[in-house]
């Protein structure tokens, strides 16, 4: 199936929004006594409100509304306190985090350091081998309370880049969870975060306001809606049935802009692009395929036709600002000639086809930049079969493995540790259903995260992403930017590192 709309489609489509940015400015969006923040986004949580079940958005937006971690990263990608106000290592195993006090969870029971090592026994038991969160702190060893309200963390192996893996340890209410279970919890979680969850339904998770936490929210109700199409999510905002519109396109920004709604670009810690699956049979269990269809991609043109040029085309799994990040190596250079000579060399002179699955309308400029792949790969002979799944079905696969394709579409992300070697990790044998596993690799990546020393760690992590590059396990395209359209009403919203500070979003 090739993702594509005719261009009666395209019309009809432009026309609808024009209708309704119309209506919008007719009736104009919620006044300023509309307490409640409505946000479209792509999905709810399929594990609804378990905090440990997933590190990636879109659960995250959801997520971080309800809990919060020890640390989180600002827009600067600076390292900040969070429910740890500070933190030292005791010895080279060992973290001590002295927490925040007076932080109340959202059922008015008091967070401390009790809470913080029931999490960590969770994530660190057998039965939490399915989360992500687990994967996530796979060096983590165990905790032990020092008092009321500091807590030592202690690691298998010295890590000097602990507290940067903890935003995603999000913090539940340990009696309710003990008692509930990850089941029953994520029904009616309960957490430290700005907003308790009132109901779940099929398509829409409601909050109120935990007026009693750390950092009350200045809006009384949030609701996040699942509004899984792009075109829906646009609409809703323009007519100002929502407030927040996550997960936008270039091009749909600036017909809002149009209508006076306004917008944030986002630049990510992550690259988006196809990943190989090379743990089958097949052309692209050989490096130089794979190196041949990185060459035949015009990166350069999809960032203008998809992004509107506001990101850099992409070579590395590491962005600026990320450990790991080498400036002296850029993507590789747009050569379809090269690359016809490497298919030959490798005996695929006269091509052939492969399959990815792809999630439409999930990441900024992804249907543009699927089309033109195909494109671009039809012109050395390589036929592409752009096969739609949904976002759900995508997560099941990264977990479990289960592939009947050749590869899939992945923004790769370095959060929550701005981190590269988080994406190494992801992308290697140590993956519980790997798509490329390259012992050696691994056994660097391994040796890597047992480096005492931060500056040997962050040299050898560079050169790990170098040797990624010449391994070309997958396509980066461009460095990952978002798009959110916001009504001309709201104040304070911000969004970085896959969380969004939903406590500062204010309406004029």
């Amino acid at each position: 199936m090739r993702v594509q709309h005719s261009p009666a489609v395209l019309v009809l489509r432009n026309l609808a929004s024009v209708l309704l940015l119309a209506a919008c400015l007719v009736t104009g969006p919620a006044g300023a006594d509309d307490r409640t923040l409505r946000a479209g986004l792509v999905a709810l949580p399929a594990a609804l409100g378990n905090p440990f079940r997933d590190t990636q958005i879109p659960s995250t937006y959801t997520i971080s509304a309800m809990f919060d971690g020890l640390t989180r990263f600002d827009d600067k990608g600076e390292l900040q306190p969070w429910l740890a106000l500070s933190w030292e290592r005791t010895d080279p195993v060992t973290w001590r985090f002295h927490l925040r006090p007076g932080v109340l969870f959202q059922d008015d029971t008091r967070f401390d350091a009790a809470a913080v090592a029931a999490a960590i026994d969770y994530v660190t038991s057998q039965a939490a081998q399915r989360e992500s969160v687990a994967r996530e702190l796979h060096q983590v060893k165990g905790a032990r309370i020092v008092d009321e309200l500091t807590v030592d963390i202690e690691t298998r192996y010295p890590d000097p880049t602990l507290p940067r893996t903890l935003p995603v340890l999000w913090i539940p209410q340990p009696t309710l969870w003990r008692e509930k279970g990850p089941e029953g919890f994520a029904q009616a979680p309960i957490g430290t975060g700005p907003f308790k969850l009132e109901r779940w339904t099929p398509t829409r998770a409601v909050l109120v306001a935990h007026k009693h936490g750390w950092r009350a929210p200045r809006m009384e109700r949030l609701e996040l809606i699942a509004m899984p199409e792009a075109d829906t999510r646009v609409q809703s905002l323009a007519a100002g049935a929502i407030d927040v519109a996550i997960g936008l396109g270039a091009d749909e920004i600036e017909g809002l802009k149009a209508a006076g709604i306004n917008s944030l670009v986002s630049h990510e810690p992550g690259v988006m692009g196809i990943a190989f699956l090379t743990t089958k049979p097949g052309p692209l269990a050989d490096r130089r395929v794979r190196r041949a269809l990185i060459l035949a991609v015009d990166r350069h043109l999809i960032v203008e036709k998809a992004l509107g040029g506001v990101t850099r085309t992409a070579g590395l799994v590491a962005t600026p600002g990320v450990i790991g990040y080498d400036p002296a190596i850029g993507p590789m250079p747009y050569d379809p000639v090269r690359a016809r000579q490497l298919l030959t060399a490798a005996g695929y002179g006269n091509g052939f086809h492969l399959i990815f699955d792809v999630v439409i309308g999930g990441t900024a400029g992804d249907a543009v930049m699927y089309q033109q792949i195909a494109a671009d790969l039809r012109k050395v002979g390589v036929e592409v079969e752009l096969r739609a799944i949904p976002l759900q079905k995508l997560l099941i696969n990264l977990a479990f493995g289960g592939w009947t394709s050749d590869g899939f579409g992945i923004p790769y992300s370095a959060s929550p540790s701005r981190d590269a070697l988080r994406s190494l990790r992801v992308n290697s044998c140590l993956w519980r259903a790997p798509w490329f596993c390259d012992k050696e690799l691994t056994a660097r990546i391994e040796a890597t995260s047992r480096e005492p020393d931060l500056d040997r760690r962050i040299a050898q992590t560079r050169e790990l992403v170098a040797a990624y590059y010449d391994a070309a396990p997958h396509l980066s395209v461009f460095d990952n930017v978002r798009f959110f359209g916001l009504a001309p009403t709201l104040t304070g919203f911000d969004e970085s590192d896959d969380l969004i500070d939903w406590a500062a979003i204010d309406r004029r």
